[in-house]
């Protein structure tokens, strides 16, 4: 030993271990804030190509905030009554101080799939923290990594599903949040010895708010319950009433609603066909497929059949693993959350015949966040078995083993899950999505229009860029979201309001007056019609 060499010693140890423990963490800071700038990146290509444009269901969000700012305070989303619409009250402020726009209405969703991420993240560290050791006393895998790869997985998020990790749907990503943290609370509550009453009230909270923001997420709900009321069973006098009273108190707006308004949460808005077995099928061959990364919108390949085949393969492989892992690995009751989760999720959402609908990969979110930390365990597991392997080895060997392996599940992360999908728009990332929509309301604020009706695709998204300066009513055929503007279009003078519908609806008998009476004006997929007598 040198002299400029320190002595090691028992006061040295801890100090060294503590340096080497803040090292390794800093690193993994770098990881997670390199993987945070590409999601970044990746959801503002989004925004600035085709994808990036703003639907009626999203209009609709941040119309209901000028509501809210209107003194109206809606407990379920209007014309359809079975979703909550808290996005619209935590928007409300934003419209206040900054105006509306579709940037600061998209940015809400956005902010909640990162919470949903950063939940999500921070429940596969604490599964895989519960697990037994190994027969050397060493972690079977590192949390740290299970929690880095969950935050790849959902931040650079694959598939359709980064499409919707931007559209302002009401309850979808504050949704998954939600799930994620009803899940965390409820693994937390299992493995307790001496369960207190708040911890399960607040179980049962959560659960009741995730009912509340939509009935299909009992999918996720009734399993996490179910584990929860079979580990705590043995103090079922403390934990069942206490989750009990903290559901009622969670959906209780809803409830009541429901009560006040004949159950009309129950009534879909519109006939739905399918049969159960049906919409299984179509969660196997067309949802998981699209949300994931494997199929187009046009419900093509991606990737040549046998690929995108060996892709789906390996996705359900590493997701079962990664129950099997908890099952086996560990000895607490909250083992059996996961797989009860994604054993139990699609027979349940099979129930629900609006999920048929498969087309933009929306319905995938709901089991997301728990076969992402499923899969990351499986990784975790894996990366820590490559290490376990090499122990004989160097340690800056193993080390650079172990980096390159995780490197090569990014990359194939990426490139099989994210990028084909993402092409798309990422090869459209310089075009204005939402150009139409503001020509449109030019045209009819320039003619002197503050009232306008039309279909609900056309024109609610005019609405809300207007920021209050225009007020919509819809076709009633369509989805009424706005009984109450409706009225106010309705009671103008014919000749105060214009129109905004799809081609198709551009007809005599859709319109207050003849069609001869309006000056007609193609704008992008929109026709506007305003009155020639108009002001």
């Amino acid at each position: 030993m040198t002299e400029t060499e320190p002595a090691i010693g028992p006061d040295t140890v801890p100090v060294a271990m503590a340096d080497a423990g803040r090292e390794r963490f800093g690193r993994l800071w770098w990881v997670i804030a390199a993987v945070g700038l590409v999601g970044i990146a990746a959801r503002v290509a989004v925004l600035r190509s085709p994808a990036g444009d703003l639907n009626a269901d999203e209009a609709y969000t941040g119309i209901e905030a000028f509501e809210v700012l209107a003194g109206r305070f809606p407990v379920v989303l209007g014309g359809t009554a079975y979703t909550a619409v808290f996005e619209a009250y935590l928007y409300a402020p934003v419209v206040v101080v900054f105006g509306a726009s579709i940037a600061t209405l998209k940015a809400v969703p956005m902010v909640f799939w990162a919470l949903a991420t950063a939940i999500a993240a921070r429940t596969a560290f604490e599964q895989v923290r519960s697990l037994r050791p190994d027969s050397a006393g060493q972690p079977v895998a590192p949390a740290q990594w299970a929690a880095i790869a969950t935050v790849v997985i959902m931040w650079i998020t694959p598939g359709a599903l980064m499409v919707i990790s931007t559209r302002a749907y009401a309850s979808y990503a504050s949704g998954m949040a939600v799930l994620a943290l009803t899940f965390l609370l409820a693994a937390r509550l299992a493995d307790r010895a001496d369960p207190r009453p708040m911890a399960a009230a607040a179980v049962g909270f959560s659960a009741g708010i995730g009912f509340w923001m939509h009935p299909m997420y009992l999918s996720v709900l009734i399993p996490i319950l179910v584990v929860v009321a079979v580990a705590q069973r043995h103090h079922r006098a403390v934990v069942w009433p206490a989750v009990v009273i903290g559901g009622l108190i969670g959906s209780g707006p809803y409830l009541v609603w429901n009560l006040l308004n004949r159950f009309e949460s129950r009534q879909l808005p519109a006939p739905v066909e399918g049969t159960y077995l049906e919409r299984l099928s179509v969660f196997g061959r067309e949802l998981l497929p699209r949300a994931w990364g494997l199929r187009a919108g046009d419900w093509s390949w991606h990737l040549a059949a046998p690929v995108a085949v060996l892709l789906g393969v390996l996705l359900i492989a590493a997701t079962i693993a990664g129950a099997v892992i908890m099952v086996t690995a560990g000895d607490r009751p909250s083992r059996f959350l996961l797989p009860a989760v994604l054993v139990g999720v699609l027979p349940i959402m099979a129930l629900f015949p609006p999920l048929i609908f498969s087309a933009d990969g929306r319905y995938g979110m709901i089991a997301f966040a728990f076969v992402a930390i499923s899969i990351s365990i499986t990784v975790a597991w894996a990366l820590s078995a490559l290490r376990a392997r090499l122990a004989g080895a160097r340690r800056e060997r193993a080390g650079r083993a172990v980096a390159a392996g995780a490197v090569a599940l990014g990359v194939l992360w990426v490139a099989g899950y994210v990028v084909p999908e993402g092409q798309r728009w990422l090869s459209t990332a310089d075009t204005a999505p939402n150009a139409e929509v503001h020509e449109a309301l030019a045209v009819i604020e320039d003619a002197g229009f503050n009232h306008v009706f039309g279909s609900y695709w056309a024109v609610l998204p005019v609405e809300f860029v207007a920021d209050r300066r225009v007020v919509a009513g819809t076709f009633g055929f369509e989805p009424v979201r706005f009984p109450e503007r409706n009225q106010v279009v309705l009671a103008q003078a014919p000749t105060g309001v214009g129109f905004v519908v799809l081609p198709e609806h551009e007809r005599d008998e859709l319109l207050f007056m003849a069609l001869e009476d309006y000056d007609s004006r193609r704008v992008g997929a929109r026709v506007v019609l305003l009155p020639i007598d108009g002001p």
